[in-house]
């Protein structure tokens, strides 16, 4: 009879084990299952926020494709309106097609600065400057051209020095406002560009 209690208190024991470890990993998966959702939703937020809070000001993931669209509309305008002078003695042909190909309306180039009050500077918004080339037989030429440009127009026009070598020191004194290297591609000149064109508030 004793045998028959102690065999009966040991299966007890055993089962009690059994089901305290059965009971907890079930009341483990059920507290994750109910709980867990929670704090995946409260996660997904502060993921969210932080990536709106890396990126720019004012871009937020939910109006990102507002924003894309206006920035897009404004630059097809900008296509349509603004117009770009090349003043180069060398041809320019392929990179005027390349810029017109990428939508470009308004691209034209002149050999020489003649008249600083030409049709063609007086229209141009952006001016790409040769450095070496244009203007007078001196050391400065296109420096030259582009301090005569930035006397007479001020801040109507923006002007970029057009360089195939280092860029001077002097030439933001002289009166450039940028510069662009003459072996750049036609999406890096397309972004020069846009930036005059918003610095002069177009």
């Amino acid at each position: 009879m004793q045998e028959v209690s102690t065999n009966l208190l040991e299966n007890v024991w055993t089962y009690t084990i059994v089901g305290g470890i059965i009971a907890t990993v079930v009341g483990g998966y059920l507290l994750m299952k109910f709980f867990g959702s929670k704090d995946t939703g409260t996660d997904g937020i502060q993921i969210n926020n932080t990536i709106n809070n890396q990126l720019p000001t004012g871009f937020n993931i939910t109006r990102s494709m507002d924003a894309l669209t206006g920035d897009t509309t404004k630059i097809v305008g900008y296509k349509k309106t603004a117009r770009i002078l090349f003043i180069d003695n060398e041809s320019l042909r392929d990179k005027i097609r390349g810029i017109k190909n990428a939508g470009w309306e308004n691209v034209t180039q002149i050999r020489d600065v003649e008249n600083i009050d030409s049709l063609e500077i007086r229209n141009a918004d952006v001016i790409f400057v040769d450095y070496k080339g244009i203007g007078s037989e001196g050391r400065e030429q296109g420096l030259a051209v582009i301090t005569a440009l930035k006397t007479r127009y001020g801040v109507e026009k923006w002007l970029i020095l057009f360089t195939a070598y280092n860029v001077p020191v002097t030439a933001f004194e002289r009166g450039a406002n940028d510069y662009l290297a003459k072996n750049s591609g036609i999406y890096e000149t397309e972004q020069k560009v846009i930036k005059g064109l918003q610095k002069l508030g177009r």
